[in-house]
């Protein structure tokens, strides 16, 4: 009824009968276009902070693996250890920050006890089980499966 109005408005503004069938099929190209784009729009979003955070996750996981090096050798990297810190409060998940925790509770434990020889293996184990959570966690980010060496 509606329509009918439309189209006797239409053909008296342009004195001659419109075929509907050609302005719908437009509209409806329209509307698949401009959805199809707000779609393509946000998963290129995704995508992108996605990458991102790999990027970032990348460097937290050198960052690990670095500390791990230097504490194997001796050597206690403070500022090292405060970006190690910093960036798993940023980037790092649940159970990476707990571990973390763990780790530095064990660290402090065994600067305040003159860095005792027998409190050295449990500060050294905390931050391998650190690193062993980080590389499955990135790996299977990346979908690579798991590494399969000890």
């Amino acid at each position: 009824m509606i329509i009918e109005k439309v189209m006797n408005l239409l053909s008296i503004l342009f004195d001659e009968k419109i075929q509907l069938a050609p302005i719908i099929g437009a509209i409806i190209a329209a509307v698949i276009v401009i959805i199809g784009w707000f779609i393509v729009a946000y998963f290129n979003r995704k995508n992108e902070i996605a990458k991102e955070l790999r990027g970032y996750r990348s460097d937290l996981l050198s960052r690990i693996i670095q500390s791990s090096f230097e504490l194997s050798q001796g050597n206690f990297n403070k500022n090292l250890m405060e970006d190690v810190n910093l960036k798993i409060q940023l980037y790092g998940k649940k159970d990476e920050n707990e571990c973390f925790r763990d780790f530095e509770k064990k660290l402090r434990i065994w600067v305040a006890d003159n860095q005792n020889f027998d409190k050295k293996k449990e500060v050294a184990d905390a931050l391998q089980k650190l690193v062993d959570i980080s590389i499955k966690r990135f790996r299977e980010e990346l979908k690579l499966g798991k590494l399969n060496v000890k």
